[in-house]
């Protein structure tokens, strides 16, 4: 049986929600990662898709003829059958990402409320190793632990309208990256010319949870000519 406490609950009429009770760590995000890859390896009635987050994954079907309670059986006894992989694929991705200003629209005032120098800031960001901990609220949006804590800043108190696909951003104590042009209110601190999200490819994102992330600097003139 897993050591992690969970309950689950009928989230809609075509899905279910499995909470678990432990905080965030590095042990459950490994496990709620795993799991998640083997409700899509799994023979679940009317299942489409498995979607995992920090502290839970939800679970989507096809509502005509499905039945919740039977289905939470069957969650039930695959979690207790569980057994997480002693080994698993995880990619390490080389970032580039440039912080010139005409991409990183938030760096100049961002490293001023840190009493930072700009160079100070591109060491302290591309030192780490970060983990990808879950994709969302858009798709392919990677949300990053690892981030140093002196960079560690509260999300906007205004959003901004329009933030470009490929702009690498903080808020709170996560990097992250907006992989298609969106709303949000994290501080744009660099851009990379990767492609997370492309819906013509298969896999359509670049990446997955517990894949690493490497960050290296280019410049805006190697930004602009990046070759795929």
């Amino acid at each position: 049986m897993t050591k992690f406490d969970y309950q689950i609950d009928i989230n809609s009429d075509s899905s279910l929600l499995i909470s678990f009770k432990d905080s965030s760590n590095s042990e459950l995000s490994s496990y709620i990662a795993q799991l998640t890859k083997s409700f899509s390896e799994n023979t679940l009635e009317h299942f489409i898709e498995a979607v995992s987050a920090y502290n839970s994954i939800l679970l989507l079907f096809y509502p005509l003829g499905w039945q919740p309670q039977k289905t939470i059986n069957q969650i039930n006894k695959h979690i207790e059958l569980f057994r997480l992989a002693t080994s698993t694929q995880i990619s390490l991705i080389r970032v580039p990402i440039c912080y010139d200003p005409e991409v990183a629209t938030d760096l100049d005032t961002f490293c001023s409320k840190k009493n930072i120098s700009i160079a100070r800031f591109i060491e302290l960001h591309t030192k780490p190793t970060y983990r990808i901990e879950m994709l969302g609220f858009l798709p392919g949006f990677l949300y990053l632990s690892g981030l140093d804590p002196l960079l560690a800043q509260p999300r906007k108190s205004t959003p901004d309208y329009k933030i470009p696909a490929g702009s690498v951003a903080i808020g709170g104590n996560q990097a992250g990256i907006y992989p298609i042009e969106s709303p949000g209110g994290w501080h744009i601190i660099g851009r990379t010319p990767l492609k997370f999200f492309d819906s013509e490819r298969s896999p359509p994102t670049l990446a997955n949870p517990m894949d690493k992330i490497k960050f290296y600097a280019i410049s805006y003139q190697e930004y602009c000519g990046y070759e795929y």
